[in-house]
């Protein structure tokens, strides 16, 4: 499916902040060298999970406290030098780790406790990558997140899920550019995400690999059928979004532009022209645009904000503040809008009315990651 390299990391971390409290330990010269076929190297310090200054902790330590610690290694700090010396010594300590992990992962995510199903098989992805099932419920794991952000409204959370499940499924072809039950699955995703391209892509190889099930390859079948009988303006839309989404603007205000030249109408032709332009820094042109937008869909929270963004780009704050302004008066807990109150804020200079509207948004969204950012240098400049 691809000619892509494997990464050398198949699922790299964003934060290791979970490993805090990993501390290593060495092992005495005169230990029991042999375990199984496993000799263990006592110049290596092996990873044990513990609060500094708990030394009684190392009275009760066990193969099992390390082999624990060795996993989160995998999890969120997969580039380890001593990577692959722990992956054979969990190997040869726990042999069965993978079904053991596959199946608590699984009942995890079942009970929605999303943060550790996420951790196992991030943990499953980095040590056992050959097993195509590993980024299969790595990336289902991070749909459910993201379902449950968007129950909340919490946009940026959401959006962040729908990225990490994007990522699962791209690494996943490349180390099991075969595997129908990965291309299943990614392709149901993309048409979730109204990727049309990568739809069909995924499904037609699932297609190419699947033996004998049957009622899966029908159900492909269909949604593929459904597909080609759209007309051709919605798979040049389709492929306009995913090419502004994953950062080929260019491409995508081509695409869209050939789109509006048939369908004049559409508002959502002219937000996605508007969007394209601004992510490309275009900002006078993207305001046109967005003007458009609103001309045929009025009052649109989404079109008032991206609008407003063009102004705050352009310095037109007073435009800028008419915007936001009308979008949270129609969506008041949306944080993207709220975030953009407290960058306009700091460009007219009021710290203290910037700093309340980052406050708000971290109330709303604690995972927000720009909200801290703009509060620790606003308290670095008071």
């Amino acid at each position: 499916m691809s000619s892509q390299e494997k990464p050398k990391i198949p699922f790299p971390p964003a934060d290791t902040s979970p490993l805090e409290n990993i501390n290593y330990i060495s092992l005495p010269d005169d230990i029991e060298r042999q375990i199984g076929n496993f000799e263990i190297d006592t110049s290596i310090p092996l990873p044990v999970e513990m609060p500094r200054g708990s030394e009684q902790l190392l009275e009760s330590l066990s193969w099992e406290m390390i082999v624990a610690a060795m996993l989160k290694l995998f999890a969120y700090q997969p580039e380890h030098p001593h990577i692959d010396y722990f992956r054979r010594f969990i190997e040869e300590i726990q042999p069965n780790i993978v079904a053991e992990m596959m199946h608590t992962g699984i009942i995890k995510a079942k009970n929605q406790e999303f943060e550790l199903a996420e951790e196992i098989f991030r943990s499953l992805v980095n040590f056992a990558p050959h097993q195509e099932s590993t980024f299969v419920n790595l990336a289902l794991v991070m749909e459910d997140k993201a379902k449950q952000h968007h129950q909340r409204s919490e946009t940026n959370a959401e959006e962040k899920c729908i990225e990490l499940a994007f990522e699962a499924y791209k690494r996943g072809s490349l180390f099991h550019p075969e595997a129908p039950d990965l291309h299943f699955s990614a392709g149901y995703f993309f048409l979730q995400q109204g990727n049309i391209p990568k739809t069909k892509e995924h499904f037609t190889t699932f297609l190419e690999n699947s033996s004998g099930e049957e009622e899966k390859e029908q159900q492909v079948r269909k949604v593929l059928n459904e597909i080609d009988s759209k007309s051709q303006d919605d798979i040049v839309f389709n492929e306009a979004f995913d090419y502004i989404k994953m950062g080929q603007e260019e491409r995508g205000i081509e695409s869209i532009r050939y789109y509006l030249e048939r369908n004049p109408e559409v508002w959502n032709g002219w937000f996605l022209l508007g969007w394209g332009l601004r992510k490309s820094g275009k900002y006078s042109e993207a305001k046109e645009a967005f003007q458009k937008t609103l001309e045929l869909h009025d009052s649109h929270p989404d079109t008032l904000n991206e609008l407003a963004i063009c102004n705050l780009e352009l310095e037109e704050y007073k435009d800028a503040e008419h915007y936001l302004e009308k979008a949270l008066h129609l969506e008041p807990d949306n944080t993207k809008i709220i975030s953009n109150m407290g960058i306009l804020a700091l460009k007219k200079g009021d710290l203290q009315l910037a700093k309340r509207f980052f406050l708000t948004v971290l109330e709303l969204d604690p995972d927000d990651p720009l909200a801290p950012r703009y509060i620790d240098k606003i308290d670095r400049e008071s």
